[in-house]
């Protein structure tokens, strides 16, 4: 068996919905103790599987290496919180400053408004819900709506989510993109700036 390690965390608090953390916000503090047992800081593929819902409060990271390449690590991550595992996941990570070689570029970045022309998304206690506040995300002019969205509404949404101070290193945060609105799911909208209509995801990085 691989080595193993046992880190320690923390859920804070802020970043939930409905009371209960979001889900892409677990998957990166057990990706982010992964990568460190694996001393390998991008995740290349990470696959979670959930099975209770995470609070506020302290949480252990119990991590196992199962295979260590040249380029690449594999390894497996257990998230839990007063002895009750909350997710398991199982990801292979790389160092992106070591790739070399052929690299084939098909196309450019997607067309985005100016941020400033994008609606921002404002955190409420109910919809759009406490996290939204701990990242900066505008909705794109085009998704959105106002009253109710519906159904019959386009399956299709953009977003931008441009770089902050406080946010972690570039590759970890991509497991947050659970935290945009479901493309498949109605949502409500209110009156005034923090209207969010729901309308697949383009972060702005640049």
């Amino acid at each position: 068996m691989g080595k193993r390690a046992v880190w320690s965390g923390a859920i804070a608090p802020g970043w939930d919905i409905v009371a209960n953390a979001n889900g892409g916000y677990l998957l990166a503090i057990a990706a982010r103790a992964l990568g460190g047992a694996l001393d390998r800081p991008d995740p290349v593929t990470v696959t979670g599987h959930y099975f209770y819902p995470g609070k506020a409060g302290d949480v252990t990271i119990e991590t196992q290496v199962l295979k260590e390449g040249r380029r690449f690590g594999s390894g497996r991550a257990d998230l839990l919180a007063q002895g009750r595992t909350l997710l398991s996941c199982i990801g292979t990570f790389g160092d992106l400053t070591e790739a070399s070689g052929p690299e084939i570029v098909d196309q450019g970045p997607p067309e985005m408004p100016d941020p400033d022309d994008c609606l921002p998304v404002v955190a409420t206690d109910t919809f759009p819900p406490p996290f939204m506040g701990k990242i900066e995300l505008r909705l794109h002019p085009e998704a959105a709506g106002s009253g109710f969205a519906t159904t019959s509404r386009p399956t299709r949404s953009r977003c931008s989510a441009p770089p902050t101070p406080s946010r972690p290193p570039p590759s970890t945060p991509i497991s947050l993109w659970r935290g945009h609105p479901p493309s498949n799911s109605p949502c409500t909208s209110a009156p005034g700036p923090s209207r969010a209509g729901c309308a697949a995801s383009s972060p702005r990085t640049s």
